[in-house]
């Protein structure tokens, strides 16, 4: 195909330094800009201004993010996505302020627009011109663009080309777009936004930030990085770090624009070594995804140390699900046995005497793990709190508090955290209770009922999937039950067309941990029930799920976990929490084991597993 848009000149000295994101207007032929603009002075260092940079989770529908450090007009650079889901998509921004941005995965309109969450790295920065340690010069600034090529004159001349990141932080035109880069030189580049292929023509003005950075590498405001080029078509390429990074954020950007088919950069299994990058075409107009080699810049930085990232630190994982390429947790790659206590019924300090500790499931933020677990008391009334307890490895925990205590029986707490509030869900009887957190990770409130039913439903589990949330239950421990919602916090979910989805399925109706998601497709585990209650946990693929239809099939390896030897799990284990940890590590699991004895001391115990990412 041909390039059918034609080219102008802007000159970024004769329209402003500094553009205010609420001040762009639409130009049929050109481009209009808010005078409100500040003036920028070259510093020797970037010490001087503030810059952080941090890895986001981000969704189809629009988040908030809160800016780390103070700022005044800061630029924000956020991409590539990363791989969760494989649908053409790119990340959008609005809303850039001194304090916050927003963001969102923008699908293309052919498309449903409805998303997996992904992770993309991300970069805050004050405009300005600076000169870093390692001599790496920086150019930080706003322009605006619409469907035509436009000239941005850097207000310095690099000494070799740099690297330029640029990216839309407005929302003026209603259709998806991507912006283009082109033509970097040491003076300037070209750039235009560029909608899909089968739509193309003409879209409003939007402004747009950028990063211009000379490759080498140093230290970006305390932050080790390293910048370069690289070439990049529609395969995947594992770029390798010079650096070793503890917690690595990247960004990567098209410098050319060698093939004009409308494609972006996806990246893929991020390690403290390296990265996996390709470039993705989008098929509005035909389903050829071939593309030209085309010239990639990228920037590898370590995360800012207070950064307010959901995960930090080399053993803390991003979120539970994993990227392609990785083995899901299914019991081909472990063994049981290699499961270790960490936490029994005698380490709870201030519930009298307890029986046990059994439903385990994982939180981790900010460097501490933390575990939500069953705690029974059988000579109390309000027999079953949920209990606390945090670790800084995951593998050494310590015992907190009691966090939640109701005047019933209380377990399962998978606890999760969602557009920055943290939810807990607990079974009671007919109906699954929902719980938000006022103070993370001690006080909760109720906040309703995601169902409340004519039959006993047992161990609830919630995943956001498929641009909608999902509730699996269980009816009897043989009968599968699903529910969903647009809307987590919604009291009367939806319940599925088909339910129950599966009948008379005794070794795998009844939930038995987190759900996750490898790759794109959906797993959940089920507690084998066949012979005795919690036997063992199995782990089934989801082939197929929609409001009317519902497909599983038990995955090689099944079952994950099951009795073993003579001490603490030797009659049957019925939790499992499986957490993503890189590709280096894998992953690190919260599991439970029950113990065959005349008493009941120390009958269920809390355990910790690691499996490797492959095998």
């Amino acid at each position: 195909m041909t390039d059918q848009f034609t080219q102008s000149s802007i000159g970024r000295r004769s329209i402003l330094k500094t553009i205010g994101t609420t001040g762009i207007l639409a130009g049929v032929g050109g481009v209009e800009a808010s005078t409100s603009s500040t003036s920028t002075q070259r510093t020797d260092s970037l010490s001087a201004v503030n810059a952080s940079a941090r890895s986001l989770t981000v969704d189809d529908p629009w988040q908030t993010y809160e800016l780390t450090g103070q700022y005044s007009s800061p630029v924000v650079i956020a991409m590539p996505l990363s791989y969760t889901g494989p649908d053409p998509c790119h990340i959008r921004l609005q809303n850039v302020s001194s304090e916050h941005f927003d963001a969102r995965v923008e699908e293309w309109r052919y498309l449903n627009g409805v998303h997996y969450e992904e992770t993309v790295g991300s970069l805050a920065i004050e405009p300005g011109e600076y000169s870093l340690d390692g001599g790496s010069a920086v150019e930080v600034g706003r322009t605006v663009a619409n469907h035509t090529w436009s000239t941005v004159s850097f207000d310095q001349t690099f000494a070799t080309p740099p690297l330029v990141f640029c990216q839309a932080e407005t929302v003026q035109g209603p259709q998806p777009m991507i912006t283009r880069v082109s033509d970097v030189s040491t003076d300037g580049f070209a750039v235009r936004v560029q909608e899909e292929e089968a739509i193309g023509g003409y879209h409003r003005t939007e402004s747009l930030g950028y990063v211009a950075i000379e490759p080498g590498s140093g230290t970006l405001n305390g932050m080790t990085f390293e910048a370069g080029r690289m070439d990049l078509e529609e395969q995947w390429r594992q770029l390798s770090f010079d650096n070793t990074y503890t917690n690595p954020v990247f960004l990567a950007g098209m410098q050319s624009f060698n093939g004009p088919n409308t494609a972006s950069l996806r990246h893929r299994n991020l390690s403290t070594t390296g990265v996996e990058v390709i470039v993705q075409e989008e098929q509005s107009q035909d389903d050829e995804i071939s593309h030209v080699t085309e010239q990639v810049g990228y920037l590898v930085l370590e995360a800012t140390p207070d950064a307010e990232s959901p995960h930090q630190g080399e053993t803390i994982p991003t979120i539970p699900h994993a990227p392609s390429g990785v083995t899901p947790p299914t019991g081909r790659n472990f063994r049981p046995s290699a499961a270790t206590p960490v936490l029994r019924g005698s380490d709870v300090t201030d519930y009298g005497a307890v029986d046990y500790v059994a439903d385990p499931f994982l939180f981790v933020e900010d460097g501490t793990w933390h575990m939500f677990f069953e705690i029974l008391n059988a000579s109390r009334d309000d027999d079953a709190p949920i209990g606390h307890a945090t670790s800084q490895d995951g593998i050494d925990w310590t015992y907190d508090q009691v966090v939640m205590a109701n005047r019933y029986h209380q377990s399962f707490p998978l606890t999760w955290k969602h557009r920055g509030s943290y939810y807990m869900t607990i079974s009671y009887g007919k109906r699954v209770e929902l719980y938000k957190s006022r103070q993370f990770p001690t006080s909760w409130r109720y906040i309703g009922n995601a169902i409340d039913v004519d039959y006993y439903c047992h161990d609830p589990t919630f995943i956001r999937y498929n641009g909608r949330w999902w509730l699996f239950t269980d009816r009897g421990s043989r009968n599968v039950m699903v529910y969903h919602s647009t809307d987590l916090e919604r009291e009367g979910w939806t319940p599925h067309e088909q339910n129950p989805v599966v009948t008379d399925r005794l070794q795998a109706g009844r939930q038995g941990g987190r759900p996750i998601v490898v790759d794109g497709q959906l797993f959940l585990y089920f507690q084998d029930c066949v012979d005795n209650y919690g036997d063992a946990i199995r782990c089934y693929e989801v082939t197929e799920l929609s409001p009317s239809t519902y497909a599983d099939q038990e995955v090689a390896g099944s079952p994950v976990l099951h009795e073993f030897g003579t001490g603490w799990a030797n009659n049957g284990m019925h939790t499992f929490d499986p957490w993503w940890r890189g590709p280096e590590k894998g992953w690190r699991c919260a599991v439970d084991g029950v113990r065959a004895q005349e008493s009941t001391e120390d009958l269920w115990t809390i355990g910790i597993v690691d499996i490797p990412p492959t095998g």
